[in-house]
C-alpha cells in the first residue's frame, strides 16, 4: 500500500525532469517505504529496475546484470564475463544508439 507522499513524489519528479545530469539519494530507517516511494515513482516511466541485496559480489553482478539485459531484451551478452568487459558490451550493445536526443536513460538501483 502507497500511502500518499506528494513532497517526495515532486522532488524526484523535479529531478527526474531536469535537463542536466543529476542523483538523488532516498535513504531513512528500515520499513518507512523507501522502495515503495520508488515504485510508486517510476511505475508510468520507462526504467531499469534493480534491487540490490546482500549476496557476495559476483552473484549481484550476475544478478544486476541478467536483470539490465533482460529490461532492454539483449540476452547475447555471457552473464560470467569480467565486469569490465561486462560494460564495455553493454555500451556496445546499441541501447544508447536507441535513445532519441531528448530521450534520457535513468537506472535505479
Amino acid at each position: 500500500m502507497f500511502v500518499n507522499r506528494p513532497k517526495e513524489l515532486k522532488t524526484l519528479n523535479r529531478e527526474y525532469k531536469r535537463v542536466n545530469s543529476s542523483f538523488t539519494v532516498i535513504y531513512g530507517r528500515r520499513r518507512v517505504g523507501k522502495t515503495t516511494l520508488i515504485k510508486e515513482f517510476i511505475k508510468d516511466k520507462e526504467r531499469i529496475y534493480y534491487y540490490a541485496t546482500e549476496i557476495n559480489i559476483a552473484m549481484q553482478l550476475k544478478s544486476f546484470t541478467r536483470d539490465v539485459l533482460e529490461a532492454l531484451k539483449q540476452k547475447s551478452i555471457l552473464i560470467n564475463s569480467p565486469l569490465k568487459r561486462r560494460f564495455v558490451l553493454f555500451s556496445k550493445s546499441g541501447f544508447s544508439d536507441s535513445l532519441k536526443d531528448e530521450e534520457v536513460a535513468y537506472f535505479v538501483v
